[in-house]
């Protein structure tokens, strides 16, 4: 993560509790987890995309346009769109085996993640502002990540 961090200008580490926190675009968060007690030895990628709203029109219109874009993983690259029940956000997730990346791969994937999170939160952003008839902010997921 060291490397990661100093090819993007930013200070990155994985915390004892195997997760980081990387900025991107206007205030977005990706989080990236390697857990210390997986067997598997996998890496995690997520960015939290929107906050589902309170009324079910809003929520079943959302959760229909991620269902949509989450079929057989063309547009999403072969990441998920996935409901963090804990927090009720759609989520962009991706994982891996880490014996399958090198550097360079690592680093490739990420970027194509955070560019991809970047157009996925524009595009729910643009289907909950019409549903709603009016601009939402977008809120940082609240005590999911640690910043590194």
């Amino acid at each position: 993560m060291r490397l990661v961090g100093e090819r993007q200008g930013v200070a990155l580490s994985i915390g004892s509790d195997g997760h980081c926190t990387v900025p991107f675009g206007q205030g977005g968060e990706c989080i990236i987890e390697v857990p210390g007690n997986d067997d598997v030895q996998a890496f995690y990628f997520y960015i939290p995309l929107l906050r589902l709203p309170a009324d079910e029109p809003g929520q079943l219109m959302l959760t229909r346009a991620a269902l949509e874009l989450n079929m057989f993983g063309l547009t999403t690259g072969g990441s998920q769109i996935s409901l963090d029940s804990r927090t009720n956000y759609l989520v962009l997730s991706f994982s891996a085996l880490i014996e399958m990346f090198d550097e360079t791969a690592f680093m490739q994937t990420l970027g194509e993640f955070l560019d991809l999170g970047i157009s996925l939160q524009s595009q729910f952003q643009v289907i909950n502002t019409q549903q709603n008839g009016a601009s939402s902010v977008l809120h940082p997921l609240p005590g999911s990540a640690i910043v590194c």
